[in-house]
Order: structure tokens, then C-alpha cells, then sequence
């Protein structure tokens, strides 16, 4: 697993500024496939085949927020470390290859009884205007507004203050 949050530098966790290109996504685990990322290094996460079109305007310094499905929790924050690639051939997961690659850095990560369940940013996520907000967790990459990604990121370093907190 990754070193204890206290080792990492949680210093350049911040929005985006005038004039940057950073964007905001969602990524999608079960329990399971988190787990079994961070037990890998929590270097290189992966996606389904069929969503390399999205994978592929994932850039560099992109924000991937982790969201847990089946439990409704945000769990952490990756920072993208390289450009989009495949590779069918190296296994992280037991269930799926999930060959659409990349490389990233954990930037936050909260465990699980800590977990920030979303239906407690009910009021600050745009999703929850709409009767079907499920819908937008249903697979990944989401992109996701400025405004909801900083919602979620001051959530998660309220639920984990150890190791510094990340400025949104």
C-alpha cells in the first residue's frame, strides 16, 4: 500500500487558476477494485475498454476524484502523472484488466469509516439537481465541475485532517 498520508505533500492540492487547464474527474471503485488499487502502489489506475475515448482527454495534473460505489463514499484524490495508454497485458485487478491506463500519485486517501458519504454534499453538488444524480457515477472517467470537484475535496480533508489538509 501507499506510505501513511502523512508522508505525502498535500501542498499542491489546489483548484485550479486563472489561465491553468486542470480538470476534475470522477473515477469509479468498488471496495474491492480500491482496495486492490492502493494494495498495487496506487501508481497506475484503469478503465474499461470501451471508455478510452474519455480516457484519452484525461491530461496531465488532472484531479481524479475516487468515489466508491455500492456504499455512495468519496474516498480520495489522484493526481494524473502521465499521458493515457494501454495495456492489456499487466494485471492490478482480480476482476477486469481494465487496460485503459495511468498513470497517477495518491494525493489523499481516507479509509473507509471515514469515507464521505455523498448524499451529505446533497447541497453543494450541481448532480443533485437533477432526479437521475446517479446516473453520473454510473461509469469512468466523469468530468466534473470546478465548483462540485472543490465541494468534494474540502469534504475529504475535513474527514481526514491528519497529514495537512489540501487548499480548495
Amino acid at each position: 500500500r501507499q506510505p501513511p498520508l502523512e508522508e505525502h505533500d498535500l501542498s499542491g492540492l489546489v483548484m485550479s487558476q486563472p489561465g491553468t487547464s486542470r480538470n476534475y474527474w470522477v473515477q469509479v471503485f468498488s471496495v474491492e477494485t480500491w482496495n486492490e488499487f492502493l494494495d498495487a502502489g496506487a501508481s497506475t489506475t484503469g478503465f474499461r475498454g470501451n471508455r478510452w475515448g474519455y480516457v484519452q482527454k484525461v491530461k496531465l495534473g488532472d484531479y481524479l476524484l475516487c468515489y466508491l460505489s455500492r456504499v455512495s463514499r468519496w474516498v480520495g484524490i489522484l493526481e494524473v502523472q502521465s499521458a493515457p495508454y494501454l495495456d492489456d497485458t499487466t494485471r492490478i485487478w482480480r476482476g477486469d484488466v481494465y487496460p485503459c491506463r495511468l498513470d497517477v500519485r495518491l494525493l489523499k486517501s481516507i479509509p473507509l469509516e471515514r469515507a464521505v458519504p455523498i448524499r451529505d454534499l446533497a447541497d453543494r453538488l450541481s448532480i443533485f439537481q437533477r432526479p437521475s444524480w446517479s446516473f453520473y457515477l454510473m461509469s469512468s472517467p466523469t468530468r466534473w465541475k470546478e465548483e462540485d470537484a472543490k465541494a468534494v475535496i474540502e469534504a475529504i480533508n475535513r474527514a481526514e485532517p491528519t497529514g495537512g489538509s489540501a487548499t480548495a
